[in-house]
């Protein structure tokens, strides 16, 4: 591991929750570049289009997220939202 991912690593574990878990938008911000929203399809199971391999490796990752669909007052789909992070000891997946 670099020193670069490390510091990354250590920053990640200074923001996570009690339960070990990094918030979605931090970890997409800083490690990625990415918003939230971005990278929240490598969770959602809707919309894998990824490798059967590479779903494995993510199936694996320990997250939190979840997905809230938001609805206009007509009753049609206005977005949907992710919320939720990825645990402490799979950061590594992304980073490297």
């Amino acid at each position: 591991m670099t020193m670069l991912q490390n510091s990354l690593i250590n920053e990640f574990i200074v923001s996570a929750d009690d339960n070990g878990f990094v918030p979605l938008k931090i970890f997409a911000q800083k490690a990625l570049k990415r918003s939230a929203n971005d990278i929240s399809t490598f969770f959602d199971p809707e919309s894998r289009f990824y490798q059967d391999y590479q779903q494995t490796v993510i199936l694996n990752v320990k997250h939190n997220v979840v997905f809230t669909r938001r609805y206009k007052k007509n009753g049609s789909l206005r977005d949907r939202v992710c919320d939720g992070g990825v645990h402490q000891d799979d950061l590594l997946t992304f980073i490297t």
